[in-house]
């Protein structure tokens, strides 16, 4: 019980923390309207070490936005200076790595991590903005299901109700379905779609699998200076 309190506790902090990795020295120009977030210069540095430079990238508000190019052109690198940044400006961000971990205990410690905050009301909502069905939902949570019994797919769909929960406005993914297969990465992206009206998601993939109407798709090696 007291590794799973302070399991929470450690969870509850990194979900509000203003920094996720070491930090990253960046110089921007940003322009911002109703509609989009419009990075017309930006270098990133780690020490004296320049990691990325690019320009007139537009991150659309309300909308999912998809980063791609290859390996080692700067996406992940991006995507946590822009996080930092905005957490400096006072916006509510959150930075989501690759590898996240649920806490062993039930499906309500996993979503609010305060008990205090727990709303069964609310948490079957959340749970079904993310796919699960009302029936699911309630079992899942009067049943106090095994956190471990979760497919990779149902896991992920879990892990992002506790961000939804705490009402961010911009939401970045590092490679969030790079273990899934085709089938959940679809729906993980359909879904990601349908909460973007609540909120800006910015997500970088490898994926090839694009449905171009669906996403602002930022290819950046077009964007590199």
């Amino acid at each position: 019980a007291i590794m799973a309190i302070q399991s929470s506790r450690g969870a509850l902090g990194s979900l509000t923390a203003n920094s996720v990795t070491p930090r990253l020295n960046a110089h921007y120009t940003l322009t911002e309207t109703a509609e989009k977030l419009e990075i017309e210069k930006c270098t990133i540095y780690s020490k004296d070490q320049k990691l990325l430079s690019l320009r007139n990238v537009a991150i659309f508000k309300n909308k999912l936005n998809l980063i791609t190019s290859p390996s080692g052109t700067g996406k992940s690198v991006l995507l946590k200076s822009l996080h930092q940044k905005l957490q400096e400006n006072s916006y509510k961000a959150a930075y989501i790595p690759q590898d996240y971990n649920l806490l062993t205990t039930n499906v309500l410690q996993n979503i609010y991590l305060d008990d205090s905050k727990a709303n069964i009301t609310e948490a079957i909502s959340l749970l079904r903005k993310v796919g699960f069905t009302k029936d699911d939902a309630e079992r899942m949570l009067t049943d106090n299901q095994n956190i471990r019994t979760l497919s990779g797919g149902e896991a992920q769909r879990l892990f992002l109700t506790r961000y939804l929960a705490h009402k961010f406005d911009f939401l970045f993914m590092d490679e969030i379905t790079s273990a899934l297969d085709k089938k959940t990465e679809d729906h993980i992206f359909s879904i990601l779609n349908t909460l973007s009206s609540e909120c800006t998601i910015v997500i970088n993939s490898h994926t090839q699998r694009i449905q171009e109407t669906d996403v602002n798709h930022i290819n950046l090696i077009e964007y590199l200076t």
